[in-house]
């Protein structure tokens, strides 16, 4: 029996219901757009627009106009907040698209109406989701040249040489024919276009294989869109990488399974063997292209046999499978037919069996595999799985997604073990694997959440339009929320694309050292940084004189390794350019200087200033002549940014022992708003030290004063130059946005709040600005929200507040701002009492103003103090990647929120009583460089965020 949707009831006064939240969400709206002189006026305003948007509506059928009560979301919201009154807008008039939609069919509320398997009914719009995806991912495709293993297959890709294990030939060859189809792009660029063409094939074939779960195109641009828009997702698409092609594989081997599942229901063997062997195919190539897909080979063969228990007894039928899975594996003689080709990577051991096999099996990776087994570290990597799915959709889409799987489980189980099936393995093995890209080794388990998140709308919008009227409106209300959930992601994704999130930042760094590199040269690189070198080199055909040699760990400790190949460089006669920084000075090497972010061990000592350099007569404290310095970036630097100057100086005489220098960032105000400090190390001519300050965040705008001066010296600091700051172009992060506008003559809103609690029996608050001219932050400490001055503001419904009130995580919380626009909001674990060998878990919280591009470890440290209070007694030190390596810093995009737990021991040497604290910092992977803690108040008690204040256990036996 069928509900049409104007048949739900419409009483006298319920029909007005629409009419009168549309009118009164307007009259909001309005007066928060335009102000209101007072409460009384928006009341007018609100009766009117109420009054008139009831009587206007209430011509129609409540089964037409109920959408409009979706908006009665914001209409009682507590606070001004523009951006959830648009999402509002959106869900109200996608719901109101598909009452109208729905109602011309004549059909029950839901999601569409089912259509037929047909080939044209399918690709057509698969061609459209497809073309349309791919036209967005170059637009913000990555333009050039990139870092690490993008980088490797840009070059090896043009050569066609042999990629690190597994070697990837089959994307190989098929990136160097996309080169040869472009030659009017860079090579660089082509294989990024590659990556942007597979990426937008995944969505397509993800749009087919949802349609024929479903019978339903709606789930299908759903699920397509939710793939395709998803962080990591978006990231590969627009960059040199292996994921885009394993996306679109693994999306085929599901379409293909799908589909030769509908053939054999159908009772068609013929059409099922067809594409069982289409499937076995795709397996064969996935195969080829990444081994990890094995997992899912695995899972499709269950599925299989679930669909047709009897192909066990049938084996004539698996002769065509058995051949098309053969013939996917073909690509790999690549490896053996390049072994002896002059490209890189090549080996002539690929040329033979243990070679060949070590290679493509990947097996110098096996120790990674199944690493986080033991039961505690395995929890904690399932509670980043979380982290890891959070990272990649909108929290709309992950319920759905729950939804879907828990309904396949019950109503398909074939479908279940294959989509279900898939995103748990998948899940399982990232889970376990030491690696620092599980975002990316997941892509799989995306493919087959976005299928799970298509079944459970269907599903579930389905099952509720059974209940006709009651039914419709929730499952209309649950279609349009989802469907905003997926392409608002289009919107608060768009900074992972390569375009915005990696830029030009590898050819800029790459280009900056090889100018700066002497003639005949070493670079001595992490392998980041030497793929862009040698892609510049090999490719490009710039500095071959320059000689770049990765430094890979061998056995000793890493910074070892580095130490010695860098004097071993040095010892033969060439200057040495090492992308790593010594924590301390090097004996026995001359003084370094910078190149970039690099440094420079010079064979000759410097007798004349660098080029771009600025000419100083500068003695300061009568123990360093400053001749000449560089300041990076003179237009000016926003705060939470880096001001880099380069000073040239000599001694005046010899140096005392220990003795540094030091920049101050000086405000008109007198306050110091950053420094930077440096050991003073003096070659035999000039020398160059770079320093990095960064600004804090209440840093005002305008001109700030660069000082120097030498430590430990009773004569005042020496003005070197001066630079401006600006208002940053991006929104600082806040956990309480809210939306209030200043009544007085400026343009400025108030975009977000925050307190911090880290100090003991202190606070801040942070006040965030937006202007015409950019984004600003106020800092106050140790104040009442009642004590501030501020003029009034535009209110809820446009009404002027005078009282200005900040009450989220006013008694409690964290928010430390770092460098690179990172927060720190947690946690801390104060009042504990533990006993020796108790271990705990630090969870540590952190979230992104902006792309970063820069591969940050958090290092936290739990310490035993001395009686003293001061000295450390003993330490356990815990340095991973963010997510114990699950979620890089160089994965991180604007709004990102990454949880990175570690676990630190009591010693068993610690005395009753004895005081613990902990400490936090983070520091560049390969520059060993301390990422700056922008609170003056901490930096001035200790170099880290404390962790905790708690003391070892007195009633120890």
């Amino acid at each position: 029996m069928r509900y049409r949707l104007n048949s739900l009831p419409d009483s006298s006064l319920i029909r007005y219901a629409p009419g009168l939240v549309l009118g009164l969400f307007l009259s909001r709206v309005v007066g928060e757009w335009f102000g209101m002189p007072g409460l009384w006026a928006a009341v007018g305003l609100a009766l009117s627009l109420g009054v008139l948007g009831a009587w206007g509506l209430a011509r129609w059928p409540l089964g037409q106009t109920w959408p409009a009560l979706i908006l009665i979301a914001y209409v009682a919201y507590p606070q001004f907040d523009s951006r959830f009154a648009w999402r509002a807008v959106a869900v109200t008039l996608v719901a109101f698209l598909l009452v109208v939609s729905s109602h011309r069919r004549g059909a029950t509320a839901g999601t569409t109406s089912s259509i037929g398997p047909g080939p044209v009914a399918m690709m057509l719009p698969a061609l459209g989701v497809a073309l349309a995806f791919l036209l967005v991912y170059v637009l913000t495709l990555a333009p050039g040249v990139l870092a690490a293993d993008s980088g490797e297959l840009q070059i090896v890709a043009a050569e066609l040489g042999v990629a690190h294990p597994p070697g990837f030939p089959l994307y190989l060859m098929a990136a160097h024919l996309f080169m040869q189809l472009l030659p009017f792009v860079s090579p660089a660029y082509a294989v990024n276009l590659f990556s942007a063409l597979a990426g937008a094939l995944a969505v397509g074939v993800v749009y087919i294989t949802a349609v024929l779960i479903t019978g339903k195109r709606l789930p299908g641009i759903i699920a397509a869109v939710a793939l395709g828009s998803a962080t990591t997702f978006w990231s590969q698409a627009t960059t040199a990488n292996v994921r885009s092609l394993t996306a679109l594989f693994a999306a085929l081997i599901l379409f293909a399974l799908v589909w030769y599942r509908a053939a054999a229901v159908a009772g068609d063997s013929r059409a099922a063997d067809r594409r069982l062997s289409l499937a076995a195919l795709f397996m064969g190539f996935g195969l080829t292209h990444h081994v990890s897909l094995l997992f899912l080979v695995l899972v499709g063969l269950i599925f299989v046999f679930m669909v047709e228990p009897a192909l066990l007894r049938s084996s004539r039928r698996w002769v065509g499978p058995i051949a098309a899975g053969a013939l996917g594996l073909l690509p790999l003689l690549y490896l053996p037919l390049r072994a002896a080709a002059d490209v890189r990577g090549a080996s002539l051991a690929l040329a033979t069996w243990p070679g060949f096999l070590e290679h493509v099996l990947a097996t110098g990776f096996r120790g990674d595999l199944f690493y986080f087994t033991a039961p505690a570290d395995f929890w904690q990597r399932l509670r980043i799985m979380v982290n890891v799915m959070t990272f990649q959709f909108n929290v709309w889409l992950l319920v759905v997604m729950l939804l879907g799987l828990w309904l396949v489980f019950k109503r398909d189980r074939s479908l279940a073990v294959l989509c279900g099936g898939t995103f748990t393995i998948f899940s399982v093995v990232a889970a376990t694997y030491r690696a620092p890209q599980t975002v990316e080794y997941m892509i799989p388990a995306y493919v087959a959440a976005v299928l799970l998140l298509a079944y459970g709308l269907a599903a579930s919008t389905e099952s509720m339009s059974r209940f006709g009227r009651w039914g419709s409106g929730p499952a209309t209300l649950i279609t349009a929320i989802v469907t905003v959930g997926a392409f608002s992601q289009i919107v608060d994704h768009q900074s992972a694309s390569g375009a915005a999130h990696e830029g030009t930042s590898a050819r800029d760094y790459a280009e900056t050292l090889l100018a700066g590199a002497p003639a005949g040269s070493v670079i001595l690189s992490h392998w980041h940084w030497a793929t862009p070198l040698w892609y510049l080199q090999e490719i490009e055909g710039l500095r071959p004189d320059v000689d770049v040699q990765f430094v890979f760990p061998e056995g000793e400790s890493y910074e070892a390794t580095w130490e010695r190949r860098a004097r071993e460089t040095f010892a033969a006669g060439r200057p040495v350019v090492t992308t790593w920084i010594p924590s301390v000075p090097q004996g026995g090497l001359p003084a370094p200087e910078p190149v970039g972010e690099a440094i420079l061990f010079p064979q000759e000592a410097r007798t004349k200033l660098p080029g771009g350099f600025v000419v100083s007569d500068l003695g300061v404290a009568d123990t360093v002549d400053v001749v000449g310095y560089r300041l990076e970036a003179p237009d000016g630097v926003a705060a939470g940014e880096e001001v880099v100057v380069t000073v040239a100086w000599r001694p005046v005489t010899g140096l005392p022992p220990d003795v540094g220098l030091y920049v101050h960032l000086v405000g008109p105000d007198g306050v110091l708003y950053g420094q930077d400090d440096k050991p003073a190390v003096a070659g035999e001519g000039l020398a160059l030290t770079q320093f990095r300050a960064a600004l804090q965040p209440g840093t005002p705008p305008g001109r700030l004063s660069i000082l120097i001066g030498v430590s430990g010296s009773a004569t005042p600091r020496e003005t070197l130059t001066e630079t401006t700051v600006r208002s940053s172009s991006t929104s600082p992060y806040t956990r309480h946005r809210v939306e209030r506008k200043l009544l007085d003559a400026s343009d400025a809103v108030l975009i977000g709040y925050d307190w911090d609690h880290t100090m003991a029996d202190r606070s801040r608050l942070y006040l965030h600005w937006q202007a015409a001219d950019g984004y600003r932050t106020q800092v106050f400490d140790d104040i009442r929200a009642a004590d501030l001055t501020l003029p009034p503001y535009r209110g809820i419904w446009g009404v002027p507040v005078r009282v200005w009130r900040f009450p989220r995580g006013e008694q409690s919380g964290h928010y430390v701002p770092l460098g690179e626009g990172i927060v720190w909001t947690g946690e801390t674990l104060n009042g504990l009492k533990l006993s020796p060998g108790d271990s705990i878990v630090v969870d540590q919280e952190f979230r992104s103003a902006r792309p970063i591009n820069r591969d940050y470890v958090v290092s936290v440290r739990l310490i035993g103090l001395e009686p003293d209070g001061i000295h450390w007694a003993w330490w356990d030190l815990r340095d991973s990647i963010p997510a114990m390596g699950a979620i890089p810093t160089l994965k991180w995009v604007r709004g990102s929120f990454v949880r990175s737990s570690h676990r630190v021991t009591v010693d068993e040497s610690a005395l009753p009583g004895q005081t613990l604290t902990g400490a936090l910092i983070l520091y560049d992977a390969f520059t060993n460089r301390t990422l700056a803690i922008l609170d003056e108040r901490i930096m001035a008690e200790n170099p880290w965020i404390p962790l905790c204040r708690a003391t070892v256990r007195t009633d120890i036996r």
